[in-house]
Formats: C-alpha cells, sequence, structure tokens
C-alpha cells in the first residue's frame, strides 16, 4: 500500500514539500496544491489519505508536534510516512529523531501522538499553518476570514473573539 502510494503520489504525479517557501499562503490551500503538486506536510498528507480512503486503504493522520505525516492502521509498531519528504518510512524511533532534530531537543512521542488524528484536529492545524502564513504576510482580510473559520471550530474561543475584533478594526480603519 504505501510503495503504491508512494509510485503514484510522489514518482508518477510529482507530489511533494515545498521546501523553497514552506511559508506560501498557497501551501495551505488544497486546490493550490493539487495544482501545483507543491504543499506543506498537513495539505500533501490529506491529500494521502483522501486517495487511501477511496482505496479502502487503513491510513491515518499523525499529528505530530512540529510536522504532520500519516501512518498504516496496523497491528504492531507504528510505521509513519513524511509525505513532505518523499514519503520516506520512519519506525518510531526515527521518527522520535527526526522530530528531535527539528525541535533542538529530544521529542518522545505518546499514545495522543499515534492515534489517528480526527478530522477537526486536522482542519484546525491546516487553519493554523494557513493564518501563520497570511499574518507573516499581512493580508490582513485573510487573516480575519480564516479567524472566523477558526472560530467556528472553537466557538466562545476569547483569544480568537478578541482577534477578530481587532482586524475588523484594523481593516475598517485602512479603509
Amino acid at each position: 500500500m504505501i510503495r503504491a502510494l508512494r509510485g503514484v503520489l510522489v514518482d508518477d504525479e510529482g507530489f511533494r514539500g515545498n521546501v523553497e517557501d514552506h511559508q506560501d499562503p498557497r501551501n495551505s490551500l488544497l486546490c493550490e496544491v493539487l495544482g501545483r503538486r507543491r504543499g506543506i506536510p498537513i495539505t500533501l498528507c490529506v491529500i494521502w489519505l483522501d486517495i487511501a480512503g477511496q482505496l479502502g486503504w487503513p491510513f491515518a493522520g499523525a499529528n505530530l508536534p512540529l510536522h504532520f505525516m500519516v501512518r498504516p492502521v496496523a497491528p504492531g509498531d507504528p510505521v509513519f510516512i513524511d509525505v513532505f519528504h518523499g514519503a520516506a518510512e520512519l519506525d518510531l524511533p526515527a521518527c522520535e529523531a527526526f522530530l528531535s532534530g527539528r525541535a533542538g531537543q529530544p521529542v518522545s512521542l505518546g499514545p495522543e501522538h499515534i492515534a489517528p488524528a480526527p478530522q477537526r484536529i486536522i482542519l484546525l492545524r491546516m487553519l493554523t499553518n494557513l493564518h501563520a502564513a497570511l499574518t507573516e504576510r499581512e493580508h490582513w482580510p485573510g487573516v480575519l476570514r480564516v479567524a472566523q473559520r477558526m472560530l467556528a471550530l472553537l466557538p466562545g474561543n476569547e483569544n480568537l473573539l478578541l482577534q477578530i475584533e481587532m482586524l475588523e478594526r484594523l481593516i475598517s480603519d485602512g479603509n
């Protein structure tokens, strides 16, 4: 299953991580990722999960610190697939070593990282990435739209409510 998906998505179709401009907001938009075949880990994983799901192959998202991966849902020791880096297969120690290198400190994965990531968490993480990319570019109308969508997933969140109020004021004062 892994080899087949890697063959089609990575080798044949050329899906890969956008290492040149990781913060490009287009990396967080599925329609753009599908067209450009470049994205960030989570958007590439969502495509992988959708294709695997259509085939009836049991894969799940792995909500890891600093990086998102997929993994086959199977008994035994977990295997993580780093879709961003050519669909490299990592066992648990290799995954922890990879994440530790990114974090600059030891990372130990617990059951919450191995459990399948719920769709709501995946969507929220995608929106968070888009929010950060748009904020970096100071695209305030876009940041506002993303914050409003995040609020739909986190109703009543005081930080988001405050942010939306401030963004509405900023945008209104800029006109």
